[in-house]
C-alpha cells in the first residue's frame, strides 16, 4: 500500500508530510524522508523512525508487531527469552563446583536457593526481569535473605561474564545489595580455649595410635584370602581406607597453625604441597611453607608454619584426601570424650570452623599487629580481621592514671 500523502506544517528542521500503515512520514530539511512507527500498545506509546523507504518500513513494522516491547529500531531482534530452569541451574552448579571449586555443601545450598528462585521467577525472562516487580516481592519476609540475594547475583554475574548471555543493561541485580552479615561472634563467643585444642589433638592422636597398633597386628597375622586354590597374602595397599580413619589430629594441628578455613585444609590434603622457607628469609619458629591450591578467593594461599605443623602436613599429604564431614564428626566426638585435668570427662563441643576465629584472636591477644594477622590469614585488609575474626580480642593497654 502506497503511503497516503498529507500536508504538514513546514519548519527549518523539516515537517510531517503524510501517513503510512505504521504511523507518519517525516521529511527533513535536507529532503530525506523517514518512516516513523507511531502506535499505542497495551497502554504504552511507541514512536520511532525505522526506515527511509516504504518497503523497508513495512519489514520493520512486521518485526515491531511481533514483539513491540522487544523491538529495536534498525537493529536485530531481541534475543530469545532466557528462563531460569533446571538446565540453567545445573550448568551453574557444575561451574560453581568445578571452576570455582566451591564445597559440595555450598554448591548444594546454591542449588536449593536457585530452585527457590526458579519457582518464583517461572515464566519471567531474565533479560527483562524487573527488580521492583520480580525480584524484591519474593524477598519480602523470606528467610536467609542475604544468601538468596547473593546466589541470584552470582547467577546473573555468571550469565554476563562467563556465558555472555546477558549484558549489564539486562542485569537487574546490579543495584541489589545483600544485607551486611552480622558476625556470629558478635552474638556468641567463638574463640576456643587453647588448652581445649590441645586436649582434643592429644585424644585424636591416641585414637590414631590405637588404630595403627591394630593394623600392625593384622599385618602380623598375615590376613589371607582364597583365590581359586591359591592362597594370596593381601598387601597393605589392598586394605580399604575407612573415611573416618584419617589422621584427624594432624588436620586439626594444621588448622591451629595456619588459621585456614576447613575447606582449605581439605583441599590441601587432596592436592597441597610443602616448600622450605627460602634461605634469604629468616624467621624464628618457621620451618616451612604450606601451599593450599586454592584459597576462598580463588587464589593459592601460602602460609609459613612451625616444625610441628610441617610434620603434621607431611603425614596428611601421605594419607591423601579426607572427608570434611568425618572431620567434623571426629572433633565433636573427641570433645565429648576427652579427659580433663580435673578428672572429669568432656569439654564444650566445638567445630573445626571456629579455628580461624580462634587463631586471629590468639594472635592479637598476644600483641600481634592486626595488619600482620590480616596478611597471615589472607585478608585484604585489617578491617576484615577486626570485624569478623578478632572481635573478642582486646587492644594493648596504655599507661593510665590508676
Amino acid at each position: 500500500m502506497a503511503p497516503e500523502q498529507q500536508a504538514g506544517r513546514a519548519s527549518h528542521r523539516g515537517s510531517w508530510i503524510g501517513t503510512w500503515e505504521g504511523g507518519r512520514i517525516w521529511r527533513g530539511a535536507d529532503g530525506t524522508t523517514t518512516f516513523h512507527i507511531q502506535r499505542m500498545v497495551a497502554g504504552r506509546r511507541y514512536s520511532f523512525g525505522v526506515a527511509t523507504s516504504h518497503r523497508a518500513a513495512i519489514k520493520q513494522l512486521e518485526r515491531f508487531e511481533s514483539d513491540p516491547a522487544g523491538f529495536q529500531p534498525g537493529g536485530t531482534p531481541r534475543a530469545a527469552p532466557l528462563f531460569l530452569d533446571n538446565e540453567l541451574v545445573e550448568e551453574f552448579v557444575v561451574w560453581s563446583a568445578g571452576e570455582r571449586a566451591n564445597t559440595a555443601q555450598w554448591v548444594g545450598k546454591q542449588k536449593a536457593i536457585l530452585t527457590w528462585w526458579m519457582e518464583r521467577l517461572r515464566g519471567v525472562d531474565l533479560r527483562r526481569a524487573s527488580l521492583r516487580d520480580h525480584i524484591l516481592p519474593p524477598l519480602e519476609g523470606a528467610t536467609s535473605r542475604r544468601q538468596r540475594i547473593a546466589v541470584l547475583k552470582a547467577l546473573y554475574s555468571w550469565l554476563r561474564k562467563r556465558r555472555h548471555l546477558l549484558t549489564s543493561a539486562d542485569d537487574c541485580t546490579l543495584d541489589l545489595s545483600a544485607p551486611a552479615a552480622t558476625p556470629e561472634q558478635w552474638r556468641r563467643l567463638k574463640t576456643i580455649p587453647r588448652d581445649h585444642i590441645d586436649l582434643v589433638i592429644e585424644y585424636l592422636r591416641a585414637e590414631e595410635q590405637e588404630r595403627r597398633t591394630k593394623h600392625e597386628q593384622r599385618k602380623q597375622a598375615r590376613r589371607q584370602t582364597k583365590s581359586g586354590t591359591v592362597l594370596r597374602v593381601v598387601s597393605d595397599n589392598e586394605e580399604e581406607k575407612e573415611p573416618r580413619d584419617a589422621p584427624w589430629s594432624d588436620v586439626l594441628t594444621i588448622q591451629a597453625g595456619t588459621g585456614w578455613h576447613t575447606t582449605e585444609v581439605v583441599r590441601f590434603a587432596a592436592s597441597g604441597s610443602i616448600e622450605p622457607l627460602p634461605q634469604a628469609v629468616v624467621q624464628d619458629g618457621v620451618a616451612g611453607v604450606l601451599i593450599c591450591p586454592m584459597h576462598k578467593s580463588g587464589e593459592p594461599i601460602r602460609t609459613r608454619v612451625s616444625a610441628a605443623v610441617v610434620d603434621a602436613a607431611k603425614r596428611l599429604l601421605e594419607h591423601g584426601a579426607v572427608s570434611r564431614e568425618w572431620y567434623d564428626r571426629a572433633v565433636r566426638a573427641a570433645c565429648k570424650s576427652v579427659k580433663r585435668p580435673d578428672g572429669k570427662v568432656g569439654i564444650p563441643v566445638f567445630t573445626p570452623g571456629r579455628l580461624r576465629h580462634s587463631v586471629a584472636t590468639w594472635a592479637i591477644e598476644s600483641g600481634a599487629d592486626p595488619a600482620a594477622v590480616a596478611a597471615f590469614l589472607g585478608h585484604k585488609s585489617a578491617r576484615t580481621t577486626k570485624r569478623f575474626y578478632a572481635t573478642h580480642a582486646s587492644v594493648r593497654k596504655v599507661p593510665t592514671l590508676v
